[in-house]
């Protein structure tokens, strides 16, 4: 770039070229860059820039001093800097205009009106927009930011996906013992089902804390036999390591005429009724006996061997008739007539 440096009263220009000054009056000519620079008066505080043809007229309002320079037409030279009585005046090679705090367009103006969009406008997020600001780029105004991706069909970190791979734990199991809570993944904005959640049992007796309490097995207590009637006994067992104690109870068995409750529901040698007698072959018959304050009574209706008779029959009860016996008795005979009378 360069620089010409223009003294309002005293009509000489300063054209600086890498640190060294080169004083232009009226009327010089100085070639740089493969350009020819030329300075001619036109009088009434102007001055005409010439560089290889382009040509521009540096005016200055005397009536208001430096402060109103100015370069027509400005796309071929501008009035960069003003300081005191001197101005910098700067050959123009018109380009678009960016951000770099240079005039590239030559209309006098820096950075005017450059802006550029910032941030996303994937998912949720919204684009902003950025000023360019003395070379630099301003904060990003207006724009929508990602944010934590949720369950709600959305997307909301602004990647491209909509609720990925989103999960969580649901329930509220204690997280002791054989208790988890279960977990949900989102699928279309919606939570699932809760799924694998394992909630408090009743404690039993494995060695496994099932009621989620932090204890194991504790306070199991069972009771085991049939009934504490009579002679029977209920006892308890305790749970000892993941296993019940050995039990041992007093059962009911078949009720005995001992003035005991042996079959244990509540009464003593109730209805005990038993076979009497020593034989029931020939014309014996067993009689029966009750059972009555923890011993037996008489017995009742039983037919006991009595001496042999020639009578047909087995008086004896030995399981032969008349053995022994040599005459047929009256009775014995009354049978054989009515057998030929009617048979």
């Amino acid at each position: 770039m360069k620089k010409i440096i223009y003294a309002t009263f005293l009509l000489i220009l300063i054209f600086s070229v890498s640190g060294a000054e080169y004083r232009m009056e009226i009327n010089d000519s100085l070639s740089y860059l493969d350009k020819t620079i030329t300075i001619n008066n036109i009088g009434d505080g102007g001055v005409i820039v010439d560089v290889d043809g382009l040509t521009a007229t540096v005016y200055v309002d005397k009536s208001q001093g430096f402060d109103n320079l100015y370069i027509i037409p400005r796309d071929i030279f501008y009035v960069k800097e003003k300081e005191d009585r001197f101005a910098i005046i700067d050959f123009c090679e018109k380009t678009k205009e960016v951000c770099n705090n240079v005039d590239d367009d030559c209309d006098g103006k820096i950075d005017e009106g450059i802006s550029r969009k910032c941030g996303s406008n994937k998912g949720i997020c919204e684009q902003g927009t950025q000023k360019c600001v003395e070379g630099e780029w301003g904060y990003c105004t207006g724009v929508v930011y990602p944010q934590n991706e949720i369950c709600n069909g959305k997307d909301d970190d602004c990647d491209g996906k909509i609720d990925e791979i989103l999960e969580r734990t649901c329930g509220n199991s204690p997280t002791l013992g054989t208790c988890q809570n279960g977990m949900q993944q989102c699928d279309n904005g919606t939570w699932s089902e809760c799924d694998g959640q394992v909630f408090p049992k009743p404690e039993k007796c494995d060695e496994v804390d099932n009621d989620c309490d932090g204890e194991t097995d504790e306070g199991l207590v069972k009771k085991c036999g049939f009934s504490d009637l009579g002679v029977c006994t209920i006892i308890k067992a305790e749970c000892v390591k993941g296993k019940w104690e050995q039990c041992k109870p007093i059962m009911p068995t078949n009720e005995v005429c001992d003035g005991l409750d042996n079959d244990c529901d509540g009464e003593t040698d109730e209805e005990l009724v038993q076979d009497c007698g020593k034989t029931n072959i020939g014309a014996c018959s067993y009689g029966k006996q009750k059972c009555v304050n923890a011993e037996w009574g008489e017995c009742e209706g039983g037919v006991f061997p009595s001496q042999e008779l020639c009578d047909d029959v087995d008086n004896d009860c030995d399981g032969l008739v008349d053995n022994d016996c040599k005459t047929k008795g009256v009775f014995s005979k009354v049978i054989d007539w009515f057998k030929e009378l009617f048979y």
